[in-house]
């Protein structure tokens, strides 16, 4: 039985930011919809009890992830991607041929949930981004955010603050691994640039580099997309794809 994605916006942290997780077409108009590399993949949900079925779908809905509802006593034999179950209902690693996901799943970012299902296929974007786990961030009054991982943008939200968006992108950046982490920056408010960079450097429990980049062009020019930030979150993914200039590269704090 094939569930439904969602794809429509989800509060995650009150008024202050808005989050629409896993939407990587972000092309020049502003085209968004579900990540392609995230509707490809194919998840299997198997498990007989309730409420873990109605975590593991919400989590999967929040992410405009798709899934198929198999018994636990076919999740060993389930020919695709990953398979969320509970460790009292899974087959064993080694007997199951997809990558198995438990409860702990559920209490992840949306952010960091996408990308770890990305990881379940190695050839998710093909030719695209590899274990590079990339942030573009578009300071000013309204701050944008995009997060890409395996060439999918897992992340596009709205930040009132450089707390905030320096707590989230920490989180992201932490809850995944990744050959490299990169920060870029626009250049368009260099004191915001400068507070974000600065608490991301206090904050940041990875290793990553930052780069500050030339933001002139990345705004849209159509007014219909003002609407919920969208033209900040265009923005901040614009930056993402544009190669800076590298001012920092932060090891994680000492413990």
């Amino acid at each position: 039985m094939a569930s439904a994605a969602s794809g429509s916006w989800a509060d995650a942290g009150g008024p202050a930011l808005r989050t629409l997780h896993g939407i990587a077409r972000g092309g020049a108009g502003g085209n968004y919809g579900p990540c392609p590399a995230l509707c490809g993949l194919r998840v299997g949900v198997a498990t007989v009890r309730g409420r873990p079925y109605y975590r593991f779908a919400s989590a999967l809905r929040r992410i405009g992830v798709r899934f198929d509802s198999v018994l636990p006593g076919e999740a060993a034999s389930y020919e695709g991607d990953a398979v969320l179950t509970t460790r009292a209902e899974a087959p064993a690693s080694s007997a199951a041929r997809a990558a198995l996901l438990f409860e702990d799943a559920c209490g992840l970012e949306p952010a960091v949930l996408a990308g770890r299902l990305l990881r379940c296929r190695p050839s998710a974007v093909p030719g695209g981004g590899g274990d590079h786990l990339l942030a573009g961030i578009d300071p000013g009054s309204r701050i944008g955010l995009s997060v890409s991982y395996r060439g999918c943008e897992i992340e596009s939200s709205l930040h009132a603050s450089p707390a905030r968006v320096a707590a989230r992108v920490a989180a992201i950046f932490a809850g995944l691994e990744a050959a490299r982490r990169t920060v870029r920056i626009g250049n368009g408010s260099r004191g915001t640039a400068s507070r974000i960079a600065e608490l991301l450097g206090r904050g940041c429990a990875v290793p990553f580099e930052i780069e500050i980049v030339d933001e002139c062009g990345t705004s849209p020019r159509s007014k219909s997309c003002n609407q919920g930030g969208r033209r900040d979150r265009i923005s901040a993914l614009r930056i993402s794809r544009r190669p800076g200039v590298a001012v920092a590269r932060a090891a994680a704090p000492a413990a």
